[in-house]
């Protein structure tokens, strides 16, 4: 059974006050704690932390204005360019891996090579069969062409 998240007080109430915040507006941490009624320091405080990591799961993008002083509340052009790039670079980097991974996995030496010279470019090389840069097959750009022997021994 999943665990159901328990929320204090404090961060129910700076998370209200968070939500209530129009786009592109901008608050500071003196503004904040006279809204909730507890002193709120800055963005290290716990219960600020949580109520900003629970809206940032609602879609409610929540960053610094002035460093330690005040923040703003994403407008949803910023949220629209910013969020997509960094979930597409992320969901690749997953995927490249997955398929490297499992490439690796696989008894075809070819499939192997190819998939370890991407890998190389993410992770340290995790394992590989070929033997010298003999057997690289021909189709490979010789650019990507390496001593796999040394390679090897690094490892």
């Amino acid at each position: 059974m999943p665990k159901i998240q328990e929320i204090s007080e404090k961060t129910l109430a700076i998370k209200s006050v968070l939500r209530t915040l129009p786009y592109g507006g901008v608050m500071t941490y003196a503004d904040l704690s006279r809204q909730v009624g507890f002193r709120v320091v800055g963005s290290t405080d716990y219960h600020y932390r949580s109520a900003v990591g629970s809206l940032i799961k609602e879609g409610v993008t929540i960053r610094a204005a002035e460093e330690k002083v005040s923040f703003r509340r994403w407008t949803l052009d910023e949220m629209s360019e910013g969020k997509p790039r960094v979930v597409a670079i992320r969901n690749q980097a997953r995927k490249s891996r997955y398929e490297a991974t499992a490439a690796l996995r696989s008894n075809d030496p070819r499939t192997q090579l190819k998939a370890s010279l991407t890998l190389a470019r993410v992770t340290p090389l995790v394992t590989m069969r070929a033997v010298s840069n003999k057997d690289i097959p021909a189709d490979i750009p010789k650019v990507e062409k390496l001593n796999v022997a040394e390679m090897a021994k690094r490892i």
